[in-house]
């Protein structure tokens, strides 16, 4: 065997595992997909922003919601209608920003719009 198929043998073995691996971590997450555009003022000690994460489970996907404005609100718990790509949920009353929303994935973002035309990106993270 030539240097060049052992080589040739090593890359596709690394992409392969690296591809694995990506797959292991959203396996042992159980499927999660997290979405933040939290931000953090070190002067304040305040965090700003959304963090959404899809959470899949044997009755439908769910939404676990959080938002913060200077701190954390009560996290959200929300049972979600899959619509291909988007994914609509309504936010109760008890809530001030309550309404329909659509969430809308594409590639690794999650495009959020909600009622009166409220609408902003939110990037995927992970846990790391």
């Amino acid at each position: 065997m030539s240097w060049r198929v052992s080589l040739a043998a090593i890359t596709v073995g690394v992409l392969l595992n690296r591809s694995a691996l990506a797959e292991d971590i959203l396996v042992k997450l159980g499927r999660i997909r997290i979405y933040s555009s939290l931000t953090f003022n070190t002067q304040e000690g305040d965090f700003n922003g959304d963090q959404i994460m899809i959470i899949p489970s044997n009755d439908g996907k769910k939404v676990l919601w959080r938002s913060a404005e200077g701190s954390f609100g009560a996290p959200l718990l929300l049972d979600a209608v899959e619509q291909g790509n988007t994914l609509k949920v309504t936010v109760p009353t008890s809530v001030i920003w309550s309404g329909e929303w659509a969430l809308e994935t594409k590639g690794t973002t999650l495009h959020v719009r909600g009622p009166k035309g409220v609408a902003y990106v939110l990037k995927q993270t992970s846990l790391k």
